[in-house]
C-alpha cells in the first residue's frame, strides 16, 4: 500500500470547516455549521447540519444551494431553526431588483418539513438573530443609512446604480470611516431590529427598528421574560475616537435604554441569567485596551450596583486568540450561564491551547471543563447543562464536534474530515518551551518535515503570529502542513506580547514592538536547532500583521535567515499612522503618545530606518483592500529593497483584505500558498518538491 501524501495547498478544496454548534431546547439534536472551499465559484459555501446527540444516526445537512447557510438558532420549542442565507429571496427589499447580489437575511426551516420561510427582507442585509422566548420574533441587527438606503431611481438598472455609487465623492467627518473588510462606511451604523415570524404561507413583515442614533448597537441577547433586550453599544460624545463599548438594556415596551456599565473600556458578548437578574459578559476597564486582558464580568440588570469581576485573580485572557488558517463558522464564544446560575461558562487561553471553565460566582477556583492539547472554538450546553458539545481543533485535525457528557466522557460528534487524512500524512509537532529573553518560559512548536532521510538537515522557516495580543497553539494549520510536506521544518512560538501567559507577558511589549519579541524568537529557534535535525545555514523567516513587522524587523537587525516572506505588514510606524483602519485609535495605548507627541518612539519602531542592513532575499506579499496594514507600507519595504539591490518581490493579491489568509477568496489562497513556499524553495530547498 503506498504512503499517504503530503497535504498540499489545492487540499483547501477539501478540507471541510465545522463550527457554531447550537442543541436543541429537548438536547436531543445539534445542529451546526460546515463550510467548505467551492473551486466552481471561488466562493465559499455553508450548510446547515444536524446530529443527533446520542449518535443514533449520521450528520445529515438540512440545507443546500451554492450560497452561505450560517448562525443556525433553535426557536424555544425546538421545532424549528433560524439561519442567516444570501440564497435568491422570495420576497425582494424594498428597492432591490431580481438578480442583484442577495445580502443575508433571516429564514426559518420547519424541522417537520417543507421548504425554508423567509423572515427579513432588509435591505442591507441582517446578522446576529436571536429567537425571542415565545417563538414569535426575532431580533437582529442591520446597516442603516448611506447611499445604499438612499431613494432608488427606479429608471435606472442596478448596474447603472452601482456604478453611480462607485464614482461617488466621499464626504469624510468622522475618524472611523472604512474599516478592514468592510472597506469605506459611508455612514453606516449598525441598530437593532425584531421582526414577527410569518405565519406558513405568509410573506415576511416589515422588520421594526428598535434603534437609532450616532451609534452602532449589536449582539442583541433576550431577558428570560421576553420583556428586554441587552445589546453592546457606546454612546458617549468620543464614541468617534474610541473602541470602549458597554453592556445596554432596552425594554421593548416603550423602548426605554439603559446602560449598566461605565464605559472604562470594552464589554461585550451579554449573556442573561436563567432568573434574568444579572448579564455575565466579557471585558476590561483598561481605556483603549492595549493587551488588556479580557476578564470575566457580572452586572445586576437593576442598575443596583457597579458591574463586578468574576476572574480578577485569574491571570489568563477569556475567549479564544489563537491563531489558525481555518476558515471557521464562529459560534459562542461568549459566556454561558449554568442552569441554576451559580456558575458561568467561559472559553480560556492558556499556554497555545483554549479550552473552557466553569467559574462560580462564589469566587471559588475556576474549574477545568475541558482542556487539553487543542483549540476550543465553539461551544454549548445540552441537557439543562449536564452535558456539553463543542468544537476543537488540534495540529492533526481540523475543527470537529464533540459531546462532554455529565459523567466526563467525551466522544466525536462528526468527523468531516476522517476521509480526507485518512489519504494524507500529517505532520504533528513537537511542543517544548524554552528560556526567553526576560528568564521566564515561552511556549515553542516544532513541526518536522514529512519523509526526511534519516540524518539529514533539513532547512528551517520560522513562522510568527501576527496581532500581536494573539497566540499560536495546538490548532490544524494548512500552511505549516503543506511547509512541511515540500520538506521544511517549521518552528513557531508565542513571543512577549501575545496572549495565554498572562497580563504582565502580554503587556511587556507595549512602546517596544521590536527588540524583546524578536530576542524570544532567535532563543526559541537556538532552542529548536538544538533539538536536531535542521541545517543552520538555511534558515527562512515570514509573518503576517505584526509578524510581518517582526519579520521586518528581524531580517533588518540579522543576516541569520536566507529567505524571508513578509505578509500584509508595516515597515514605517510614521507613515501607519492615520491610514489604516484602527491605529489613530490605539496608537496612544500601544505606543505611548500620538507622532506628534513622541516622534522618536515612531522612529524607533520603523524597520525602514533600518532597511539598510537588510541582505536577506524577501518576498513581499500584500492584499490591495487591506485597510489595517495598508499597502502603501508594502510598497515602501519593497521600493527601499530594490533600492539596495536586495533580491525582491511584490505580490499584490486584488479585491482582498487583511484577512485573506482565512477568508479570501480560494484561488488566492491557494496561490499564496505556493507563492511563498516557491520562494523558499529557491532560496533555502526543500527536501520534498511537488510535481
Amino acid at each position: 500500500m503506498a504512503a499517504n501524501r503530503a497535504i498540499t495547498a489545492d487540499d483547501l478544496y477539501a478540507l471541510q470547516f465545522v463550527g457554531d454548534p447550537r442543541v436543541s431546547p429537548d438536547g436531543a439534536r445539534v445542529a451546526f455549521v460546515v463550510t467548505v472551499a467551492d473551486r466552481e465559484r471561488n466562493d465559499y459555501r455553508s450548510r446547515i447540519w444536524i446530529v443527533p446527540i446520542d449518535g443514533s444516526a449520521p450528520p445529515r445537512p438540512l440545507t443546500a444551494g451554492p450560497g452561505k447557510d450560517t448562525s443556525p438558532r433553535w426557536s424555544p420549542d425546538g421545532r424549528r431553526i433560524a439561519f442567516l442565507s444570501d440564497r435568491e429571496p422570495a420576497t425582494l427589499p424594498d428597492g432591490v431588483e431580481r438578480g442583484e447580489k442577495a445580502k443575508p437575511q433571516i429564514w426559518t426551516l420547519d424541522l417537520a418539513g417543507g421548504e425554508a420561510r423567509q423572515v427579513t427582507a432588509l435591505r442591507q442585509g441582517t446578522s446576529d438573530p436571536a429567537w425571542s422566548p415565545d417563538g414569535a420574533r426575532l431580533a437582529c441587527t442591520s446597516q442603516v443609512g448611506g447611499p445604499d438606503d438612499e431613494p432608488i431611481d427606479t429608471g435606472k438598472s442596478a448596474t447603472e446604480r452601482a456604478r453611480e455609487r462607485a464614482d461617488r465623492v466621499r464626504e469624510i467627518t468622522t475618524l472611523k470611516y472604512k474599516f478592514d473588510g468592510l472597506g469605506y462606511l459611508d455612514g453606516k451604523r449598525r441598530h437593532l431590529f425584531v421582526a414577527d415570524v410569518p405565519a406558513p404561507g405568509a410573506s415576511p413583515a416589515a422588520a421594526h427598528q428598535l434603534t437609532d442614533g450616532d451609534q452602532n448597537d449589536s449582539q442583541p441577547a433576550w431577558s428570560p421574560d421576553g420583556t428586554r433586550l441587552a445589546f453592546v453599544s457606546y454612546r458617549e460624545p468620543d464614541e468617534d475616537v474610541t473602541f470602549r463599548s458597554d453592556i445596554w438594556t432596552l425594554t421593548l415596551a416603550d423602548g426605554v435604554c439603559r446602560k449598566l456599565t461605565g464605559g472604562g473600556g470594552a464589554s461585550t458578548a451579554p449573556a442573561w441569567s436563567p432568573d434574568g437578574g444579572q448579564i455575565a459578559y466579557l471585558g476590561h476597564q483598561e481605556g483603549e485596551g492595549a493587551a488588556a486582558m479580557t476578564r470575566l464580568w457580572t452586572v445586576g440588570t437593576g442598575g443596583d450596583g457597579p458591574p463586578v469581576c468574576r476572574s480578577a485573580d485569574f491571570d489568563r485572557d477569556l475567549g479564544n486568540s489563537t491563531l489558525t488558517d481555518q476558515t471557521l463558522p464562529g459560534g459562542q464564544e461568549g459566556p454561558v450561564w449554568s442552569l441554576d446560575g451559580r456558575a458561568i461558562l467561559a472559553l480560556v487561553g492558556d499556554g497555545g491551547a483554549t479550552g473552557l471553565r466553569r467559574f462560580g460566582l462564589d469566587g471559588s477556583e475556576p474549574e477545568v471543563v475541558v482542556c487539553g492539547e487543542r483549540v476550543v472554538t465553539a461551544f454549548a450546553t445540552a441537557g439543562g447543562g449536564a452535558r456539553l458539545v463543542f468544537a476543537a481543533t488540534d495540529p492533526a485535525t481540523p475543527a470537529e464536534l464533540f459531546l462532554l457528557d455529565g459523567e466526563g466522557d467525551e466522544r466525536a460528534l462528526t468527523a468531516c474530515n476522517a476521509a480526507l487524512l485518512r489519504e494524507r500524512a500529517v505532520a504533528l509537532p513537537e511542543s517544548f518551551r524554552f528560556s526567553g529573553a526576560r528568564g521566564d518560559a515561552i511556549d515553542g512548536w516544532l513541526v518536522r518535515p514529512l519523509g526526511a532521510a534519516a540524518g539529514a538537515a533539513v532547512p528551517l522557516v520560522v513562522a510568527i503570529h501576527g496581532g500581536p495580543h494573539a497566540q499560536y497553539g495546538f490548532a490544524f494549520f494548512h500552511e505549516f502542513q503543506i511547509l512541511a510536506g515540500k520538506g521544511y521544518a517549521v518552528f513557531y512560538c508565542n513571543p512577549h506580547g501575545g496572549t495565554g501567559r498572562g497580563d504582565a507577558f502580554a503587556k511587556a511589549i507595549l512602546r517596544d514592538w521590536g527588540a524583546l519579541a524578536m530576542a524570544d524568537v532567535m532563543a526559541g529557534l537556538d532552542a529548536a536547532l538544538a533539538r536536531g535535525g535542521c541545517d543552520p545555514a538555511r534558515l527562512g523567516v515570514t509573518g503576517g500583521s505584526y509578524g510581518g513587522f517582526l519579520t521586518n524587523w528581524i531580517t533588518s537587525h540579522t543576516t541569520r535567515f536566507a529567505a524571508a516572506v513578509t505578509q500584509r505588514s508595516y515597515c514605517n510606524a510614521l507613515g501607519y499612522f492615520g491610514v489604516d483602519d484602527i491605529g489613530a485609535i490605539s496608537d496612544v495605548a500601544e505606543l505611548g503618545g500620538h507622532p506628534w507627541e513622541v516622534p522618536e518612539r515612531y522612529l524607533a519602531l520603523s524597520p525602514i530606518l533600518h532597511v539598510g542592513n537588510v541582505t536577506t532575499p524577501t518576498l513581499i506579499e500584500h492584499q490591495a483592500e487591506d485597510y489595517r496594514c495598508p499597502l502603501s507600507q508594502a510598497e515602501q519595504w519593497y521600493a527601499a529593497l530594490k533600492k539596495r539591490g536586495v533580491p525582491t518581490k511584490l505580490l499584490i493579491y486584488p479585491n482582498e483584505s487583511h484577512g485573506m489568509s482565512r477568508n479570501g477568496k480560494p484561488r488566492h489562497r491557494i496561490e499564496r500558498l505556493m507563492h511563498n513556499s516557491a520562494w523558499f524553495d529557491q532560496w533555502l530547498g526543500g527536501s520534498n518538491r511537488e510535481s
